[in-house]
């Protein structure tokens, strides 16, 4: 049994502008193209491996959980506020799609080893300022017209610093006049390490404790790696 959002077409990073943490990190997959602001990449083994080691897990989640395979896209529109084509990354990964609470919550994370601190430092700062969040805000409601839903909004929203450096965002949209759906981002930066961990439902948001504990794992997994 799936999900309806899942039913109809809304993997939760397989669009890229429903994703809006694909837009507040300048693109994800491929190499560095220029116009685009994606950056360079100049993958490695061990990187990739700690990249693939940082991401949620169907035993993180808990209770009864399917899994679909999902591939991440890159969102055409350039925005110049979250150019990252100065920047390298030497890793990168995307979970599965893990679908939970019965039929109604979608989960899914993805993780970006930068070649540098500093690197990671500035893709960070560019993703999370004003400028970056109305660029994810842009993307989200052309990708959500296209799929026949509605924009409401995309806003900053509290959450614990379970990582030294811990933002959340909350995409809220209608799939009907009466039903509202919601993704709720959660961004963790340690290190040379970026993970972005997305929450999806169509009929109330994940509970918060929920996330959190989520969230520590993978925030815990970042630490014992940071270098």
């Amino acid at each position: 049994m799936r999900s309806r959002l899942l039913g109809r077409g809304l993997s939760v990073l397989a669009i890229a502008s429903v994703t809006a943490v694909v837009a507040l990190t300048a693109g994800g997959c491929g190499g560095s193209v220029r116009g685009t602001g994606r950056p360079n990449e100049k993958l490695t083994a061990a990187d990739q491996a700690h990249a693939k080691a940082l991401l949620l897990r169907k035993i993180d989640i808990g209770g009864p959980v399917e899994v679909e395979r999902q591939s991440l896209k890159d969102d055409p529109h350039y925005c110049k506020a979250t150019d990252q084509s100065d920047l390298t990354i030497t890793g990168k990964a995307q979970s599965k799609l893990f679908s939970a609470h019965g039929i109604d919550d979608i989960a899914s994370s993805s993780a970006r080893i930068y070649s540098t601190a500093a690197d990671a430092a500035a893709g960070w700062q560019r993703a999370t300022a004003s400028a970056g969040l109305e660029c994810a805000a842009a993307s989200a409601r052309r990708g959500l017209q296209k799929s026949g839903f509605k924009f409401i909004s995309l806003h900053k929203v509290p959450f614990p610093a379970v990582a030294p450096q811990t933002i959340a965002y909350r995409l809220t949209f209608r799939e009907t006049k009466e039903q509202r759906g919601y993704f709720d981002y959660v961004l963790l930066r340690d290190s040379r390490a970026a993970t972005n961990l997305v929450f999806g439902s169509d009929l109330v948001p994940w509970a918060k404790a929920d996330q959190i504990r989520i969230a520590r794992l993978l925030a815990k997994r970042m630490a014992r790696s940071a270098n």
